[in-house]
């Protein structure tokens, strides 16, 4: 007795390719957003612990911040600041006035550009920043206006300024964003490195509030949950 034997046509193998390449058009930029936010929360982790054990170094061999007596927008303050933890930063690069140690433009999660920490304004030598070996960008600032909530807004001041420590985890590489590849620490009352995110909670890092702000307080967010979830 005759078998037939059954096989697609070329129509059929085509409509199935196009089927699959739609599919995989429509799913693939979801995958490499998630395999970024991934990279990025494991990078930030790494981040903070470093920084957790720099500070203490810093602390042990230059005594308490509270008494290390810095003014916003002094020059001389943040570089005497930084040079308590260069020894212990595992940099290639430090730029006081260039901008190759940041991103040119940084943006809110709403995807606007925002004014804060952007390289174009380093210029003037009031941030100093630092490329890592790993790839990242580290920024040291002093503010003296609340730009970012910190936890229980505990943070050691010095003539109504506190310290601030900004990570690009991914140098730069895009989106240059706040609360996705760029993330906020500063010091307390106790010299401790403490993320922002006021009272533990990270009201301003949503993407469905419209604030200019939004991002900015992430960083205790992502820490606590480990994932990027917004």
């Amino acid at each position: 007795m005759y078998k037939k034997n059954f096989a697609f046509s070329l129509s059929e193998i085509i409509t199935v390719i196009v089927v699959a390449g739609v599919i995989a058009f429509i799913t693939l930029p979801d995958l490499i957003k998630r395999h970024s936010n991934i990279a990025n929360v494991t990078r930030l982790i790494k981040t903070y612990t470093l920084l957790e054990k720099v500070n203490t170094f810093a602390f042990l061999e230059h005594g308490s911040i509270t008494g290390w007596n810095f003014k916003d927008r002094n020059q001389n303050d943040l570089l005497r600041i930084t040079s308590y933890y260069e020894p212990y930063l595992n940099f290639f690069k430090k730029c006081h006035k260039e901008k190759d140690c940041w991103c040119d433009k940084t943006y809110n999660l709403l995807h606007n550009e925002t004014d804060i920490l952007q390289a174009d304004k380093f210029g003037d030598g009031q941030v100093i920043s630092y490329k890592m070996k790993d790839g990242s960008f580290l920024a040291f600032d002093v503010y003296s206006k609340y730009y970012f909530n910190f936890i229980n807004n505990n943070l050691a001041k010095s003539n109504n300024t506190y310290l601030v420590i900004a990570v690009d985890v991914n140098g730069n590489k895009k989106p240059n964003m706040f609360g996705r590849d760029i993330f906020v620490f500063s010091i307390d009352k106790n010299n401790e490195i403490i993320p922002a995110g006021q009272n533990g909670n990270s009201p301003l890092c949503t993407t469905k509030k419209n604030d200019s702000k939004a991002g900015f307080d992430c960083t205790y967010k992502v820490l606590k949950e480990r994932a990027i979830n917004y």
